[in-house]
């Protein structure tokens, strides 16, 4: 990685030193040029190894017993048993129970 300072310009260098930034530029395409190919490669090879990754977990979920469609439980969300049927749903700011609210 290299970092270029165009020093004469301050948020426009296009517009302030066009010919030195053209030039940066054309030399960065100039070194780029045929890495399309590498980085290609590089992403098929990501791919392949994330399909292999996919794979070996299923093999391991199948030998567990798990398979596909088995994940593990679910934590279970608040117990509900804690709140009694009829239990207001909301107080009011002060806290009153001779105030309190019911849903219905």
């Amino acid at each position: 990685m290299r970092e270029v300072v165009l020093e004469e310009s301050s948020h426009t260098p296009l517009l302030e030193e066009t010919e030195r930034y053209l030039e940066i530029v054309r030399r960065f395409m100039s070194e780029c040029e045929g890495n399309e190919a590498s980085m290609a490669d590089e992403e098929q090879r990501l791919i392949e190894e994330a399909a292999k990754s996919r794979e070996e977990t299923q093999e391991l979920r199948e030998e567990s017993g798990l398979g596909r469609e088995s994940d593990p439980e679910l934590a279970p969300e608040e117990d509900e048993s804690r709140e009694s049927p009829g239990e207001p749903w909301a107080k009011t700011s002060g806290g009153n129970p001779d105030e309190i609210t019911d849903d219905e």
